[in-house]
């Protein structure tokens, strides 16, 4: 088909459940219970592709495109100021997470 992409990624379903969970864990579960095969299709529903988050990210940048174009010089460095603070906020959010499971890890290790 020409001009269609497929996305080469691939998402869980009740077919191909073994890829993404962990044998351990299957084998203590009613894999064929209607309550797997619901969990089956949460994840899939609740997961996105590179693809399928690059599409969104596209969609919402389109309609953000005629609201950037409107902004004055001032509001234009604002909004980039704003961006750069946002950025730099997730990445002190991510390395403090980190910290704290390195360090509750380390506090398990000596309490054993």
């Amino acid at each position: 088909f020409d001009g269609t992409h497929f996305d080469e990624e691939e998402k869980i379903t009740e077919f191909n459940y073994e890829k993404f969970i962990h044998k351990e864990y299957l084998k203590d579960i009613n894999q064929q219970s209607p309550e797997f095969k619901r969990l089956v299709k949460r994840l899939n529903f609740r997961t996105k592709t590179k693809y399928e988050k690059h599409r969104e990210n596209q969609e919402r940048f389109k309609r953000l495109m005629p609201i950037l174009r409107k902004l004055n010089n001032e509001e234009t460095q604002i909004f980039l100021h704003l961006l750069k603070n946002k950025q730099r906020t997730e990445m002190n959010d991510r390395l403090h997470r980190r910290n704290l499971l390195i360090d509750k890890a380390c506090s398990l290790e000596t309490e054993q």
